[in-house]
């Protein structure tokens, strides 16, 4: 009984399994990336008002007199004004004024993280367990060997020749 429990013993310690490892996740870091890029930017500068004041009378004689003249204007207008046999002529002109303002555009880079699925083998055989693989087929063919050399051949091959003859 002694020797039984401890050949038991010996088979527990050189068959036992080891478990595998479960499915492995990961998860991607989360990356944000920003970039400030500084340009110049024009902008024109909106339209300027122009205003003309002109009072006219008549005399006597039914001829057109000027009495008074006003005009205002902005800064990037410029006017022409004349009058000739009876007609007055006003135009104004806009003068076209861009600036270029700095202005800061930030371009914004970001990463979602995400679960991704690393592969696992499963099943993999330990080197301890390729080692008794091999060393039981090579304890298998010794037997069959064995077992081989133990038979007497000459008897085998007579009685298949003799089956065969039969038919």
């Amino acid at each position: 009984m002694k020797h039984f429990l401890i050949l038991f013993m010996l088979c527990v310690v050189s068959f036992g399994c080891r478990t595998g490892k479960p499915p492995g996740t990961s998860i991607s870091s989360a990356e944000i990336r920003e970039r400030v890029v500084e340009k110049l930017v024009p902008y024109r500068l909106p339209a300027d008002s122009a205003q003309f004041y002109a009072l006219l009378a008549c005399d006597s004689l039914n001829n057109v007199i000027l009495q008074e003249v006003s005009e205002w204007k902005g800064k990037n207008m410029q006017s022409e004004f004349s009058l000739k046999e009876n007609a007055l002529l006003y135009r104004v002109v806009e003068k076209s004024d861009t600036i270029y303002i700095l202005a800061k555009d930030s371009i914004r880079y970001e990463q979602i993280p995400y679960k991704v699925e690393v592969p696992v083998e499963v099943n993999q055989l330990t080197r301890y367990q390729s080692f008794q693989v091999k060393a039981a087929i090579i304890t298998e063919l010794l037997i069959l060997g064995w077992l081989a050399s133990k038979l007497n051949w000459k008897n085998i091959i007579k009685s298949i020749t003799n089956i065969i003859k039969f038919k």
